[in-house]
């Protein structure tokens, strides 16, 4: 059976004439009573008496079903939610929270048992649930107050309830003040935590302040940190630890008296602070690295042969991981060409000494490092004695006359020997004269002039290609140094880079035919070496002179007679040997290409250009070494009376002595 609830003025029945009389209480009826209000107060101005936030509500003779799910939900008669009623209607915040628990919340909060007896039609056996009237109860919450001047309102609610309806008032009215009450505690205990708080906090300062006053008295302390325990007069507090670093102060102090030696003894670091720091990172390693590898690293001696593309990046690693001595060997100089593979060097470089340069960039990189560049080519008079002052030999050259050269000079010195080479898009990798291994010679045995005649500044180079090979080597090279396991010794790695994959060969061991590190050897000695690998092409700087050992001196023209000879219109022909993709680039006026491997192919097109000889032949490169072997060619395959002739130097020489605008590459 629902049950209204309105707010009535302390008289019961009877709206109050006092306007300044607040007090009102809670009067509960049955919602099947009919109100029955005198007929000059109508709703309308029942309600403008009430104010605007308040309205009656379940006063139908049939009330609908009070919805489950109160008071989300008001009742279909009223516009506003049921908590906006109650708030209109006189009811706290705290009384709203209240009556809006569930059934067993609000009985166990309220503890008061209903007995209503009215005279309503039910079934005696029926029971009225205290739930379910208390949720009707709380549904139909409403004031009715009146003014002085609208009259008074009667209810003809039966007087048997009346005791309930006090008894619900008084527990309402009793845990609203309860709850007044709490929220009152409850703010004056936040308001006591946070003065609490603010003076610990002020307590903190003054204490971190007397200590930092009473640290900058100390003068020339010489330990590292101070520790102060501080006790903080709190519940639950910990121990707060507070560090603090003194640096060395003038003037007399009574930690004068402190045996350094006593100190440096006591700390047990076989590397400096400086080193830990630096190689903290392969510090951590292990397999042959750690500390004891970072010692064997810090007083190693290499040698690395060529600072161009493969030793650009190895000699950068070699240098930031440690390795205490390196010696750098070029001869050459930067070109703005090396650049794009060359990462060591810079644009601000171009023309210094390839050695220098690297060496001024590994100093950058890691200052603790001995680098000692060498300008000089490497020759058979000076490599033994250059070999034998290192622990690892790393070649980085570009021509095969010098692998062979510092693969001789390793063997005879027992000193391993970590080899690179790219070209093109392909590199290799290996390591000779390393635990039993074979050697250069192994591999190659015969010395093939034609097949070794390849060059990156002739057939080119993808940049990155020499660098990753560069790589590799300097990651051997530190096995190597270090002791590490799993060597490149017993296998040639082989690197394709348009199709991203490596191929491992497995290598022999020392060949019984091989020249020098076989059973019975026929080179003993560098002399012998040489005699055997002259065939070999060599670096480019020798290529000129030791070609132009095969053709007169009268073949060889230089670039300024050249130029007269243009100069003064004399009829002949240019013969370019280069590759059709050099010639593509950049050419002299008037040249006709037929590249050096086809010249023996195209003799009769040269007889016609030359006009059976009444016209001379110049033949030029890039360099002045091809153009050099084709002068031989002709001059043994023509009739005698041909004249040709080799333009020193090449193009690069056009280029100094002629015309510096004319592109070098």
């Amino acid at each position: 059976m629902p049950v209204g609830v309105r707010r009535q003025s302390s008289t019961q029945g009877v709206a109050s004439d006092d306007e300044d009389d607040t007090s009102s209480v809670l009067v509960l009826v049955p919602s099947d009573v009919n109100l029955n209000l005198s007929q000059d107060l109508s709703n309308r101005s029942l309600c403008q008496s009430m104010g605007d936030d308040s309205m009656f509500v379940n006063t139908k003779t049939e009330t609908e079903s009070i919805n489950q799910d109160f008071p989300a939900v008001a009742p279909s008669n009223s516009s506003r939610p049921m908590n906006s009623i109650f708030r209109g209607g006189g009811l706290s915040r705290s009384a709203v929270q209240l009556l809006s628990q569930d059934d067993q919340t609000l009985n166990e909060m309220l503890e008061v048992d209903v007995d209503i007896d009215i005279d309503i039609d039910i079934d005696d056996e029926d029971e009225v649930n205290d739930t379910e009237l208390t949720r009707a109860a709380a549904s139909t919450i409403t004031t009715a107050t009146t003014s002085g001047d609208r009259g008074r309102s009667h209810t003809r609610a039966s007087t048997r309830s009346s005791n309930t309806n006090e008894k619900y008032i008084l527990r309402v009215e009793e845990l609203e003040h309860q709850l007044r009450q709490k929220e009152i505690e409850n703010s004056s205990n936040k308001l006591a935590w946070e003065k609490k708080s603010q003076l610990q906090q002020r307590v903190w300062e003054s204490k971190i302040h007397d200590l930092q006053k009473e640290l900058t008295q100390i003068k020339e302390l010489n330990i590292s940190s101070v520790n102060v325990n501080t006790d903080a007069d709190v519940d639950a507090a910990d121990d707060v630890n507070i560090n603090i670093n003194v640096a060395d102060h003038d003037g007399p102090c009574a930690t004068d008296d402190i045996d350094k030696q006593l100190v440096e003894d006591a700390r047990v670091a076989t590397l400096s602070t400086d080193q830990i720091a630096r190689y903290s990172r392969q510090l951590l390693l292990r397999e042959g690295w750690g500390v004891t590898g970072q010692q064997k690293l810090l007083s190693s001696r290499v040698l690395v042969i060529g600072a161009g593309g493969i030793g650009s990046t190895l000699l950068l690693y070699l240098a930031s991981s440690g390795v205490g001595n390196i010696t750098v060997m070029d001869f050459d100089h930067v070109d703005m060409s090396n650049l794009h593979r060359q990462v060591i060097h810079t644009d601000e470089g171009v023309g210094m000494n390839k050695a220098i340069s690297a060496c001024n960039a590994m100093k950058k990189l890691n200052p603790t490092i001995n680098c000692t560049p060498m300008t000089e080519m490497l020759t058979f008079d000076n490599a033994m004695e250059l070999v034998k002052r290192h622990d690892c030999v790393v070649d980085a050259c570009d021509n095969p006359r010098t692998r062979y050269l510092i693969n001789d000079a390793c063997i005879l010195n027992n000193i391993p020997l970590v080899s690179g080479s790219a070209m093109g898009v392909e590199g290799q990798l290996t390591v000779f004269g390393y635990k039993d291994s074979g050697c250069y010679r192994c591999l190659y045995p015969k010395v093939n002039p034609t097949e070794g005649s390849k060059s990156c500044s002739d057939n080119g180079v993808l940049g990155p290609v020499p660098g990753l090979i560069g790589v590799l080597q300097a990651i051997e090279a530190l096995k190597v140094l270090t002791g590490a396991e799993n060597t490149m010794h017993d296998r040639l790695l082989m690197y394709d880079s348009l199709r991203c994959s490596f191929m491992t060969i497995k290598k022999g061991k020392k060949r019984s035919t091989c020249a020098i590190c076989g059973p019975q050897p026929s080179i003993v000695s560098m002399d012998q070496s040489r005699a055997v690998t002259s065939s070999a092409r060599g670096p480019q700087q020798c290529g000129t002179v030791l070609l132009g050992d095969r053709i007169t001196s009268e073949m060889n023209k230089s670039c300024e007679n050249y130029y007269q000879l243009l100069k003064d219109d004399i009829a002949h022909v240019l013969l370019d040997v280069r590759v059709a993709r050099q010639f593509e680039l950049c050419s002299l006026k008037g040249a006709f290409n037929i590249e050096l491997a086809s010249l023996e192919d195209n003799v009769a097109q040269i007889v016609e250009l030359s006009d059976r000889g009444s016209k001379s032949i110049y033949c030029v490169c890039r360099r002045g070494i091809a153009s050099a072997e084709a002068t031989r060619i002709l001059s043994e395959i023509l009739p005698s009376h041909y004249s040709v002739f080799n333009i020193k130097g090449g193009l690069n020489a056009w280029v100094i002595d002629v015309d510096p605008s004319f592109p070098m590459y």
